[in-house]
């Protein structure tokens, strides 16, 4: 009797595994490389709409102070701010980077003392970098971000005085708002124009926010 032929088993040759592996080494990579990319692109929007909505809360905070203001202290006043030896040089006060006004004190939660008539506020910004420099108190360090020394913090000062014309006392510093780009002050004694916008550097690309802006005008006026 004769039996059939049969065929030897077939496999993959060394060279045929060697080239499946490459392309799904190549996919693999591909496969990484989108979910990385869209894991950045995530981070990175999360980063600048919180961002957004810190700019967005400061220029409530700068409209809220102009409404309630009793005086608006115009382009060419240079009054001197308290600031107990912490070592930040405000800009000149030309109106157009520096903000100051006096408010009535509240009734309570303010750090005055009850003798004093009005805290007098004042809104500018400095380089970061001075803000992280081993003399700065540490409420007022921000953490190092080498990308964005060169970007500007928004501080407000809030001084006490006795009277609308008074030299503020005593003062205490803070941030408002990190990493901004833009911060203009137009003002007249009745209204004062505000424009805000963030930038900040994060990894190659800058991002920068909408430009939040407005006029708000003081109740005295």
């Amino acid at each position: 009797m004769t039996r059939a032929a049969t065929s030897p088993a077939q496999g993959f040759t060394l060279i045929e595994l060697l080239v499946v592996m490459a392309i799904l080494g190549v996919i693999g990579t591909l496969i990484i490389s989108f979910f990385t990319t869209t894991s950045q692109s995530v981070t990175e929007q999360t980063r600048v709409a919180s961002q957004t909505g810190q700019i967005q809360r400061a220029l409530g905070l700068i409209a809220d102070d102009i409404r309630r203001a009793d005086k608006l202290v115009v382009t060419g006043a240079a009054t001197p701010l308290a600031l107990g030896g912490i070592a930040v040089t405000p800009p000149a006060q030309t109106g157009a980077s520096r903000l100051d006004l006096y408010v009535l004190r509240p009734a309570s939660g303010s750090p005055c003392a009850s003798t004093s008539g009005y805290e007098y506020r004042s809104y500018f910004s400095v380089a970061r970098s001075t803000l992280t420099a081993a003399s700065m108190n540490a409420w007022v360090r921000l953490p190092e971000d080498a990308n964005n020394a060169a970007r500007n913090v928004l501080l407000q000062y809030v001084g006490c005085a006795d009277t609308l014309t008074g030299t503020p006392s005593y003062g205490s510093l803070r941030p408002v708002v990190d990493h901004v780009g833009t911060l203009t002050f137009t003002q007249t004694a009745s209204n004062v124009s505000v424009a805000l916008q963030g930038q900040r550097q994060i990894g190659a690309r800058t991002f920068t926010t909408p430009l939040a802006s407005g006029t708000y005008y003081s109740r005295r006026y």
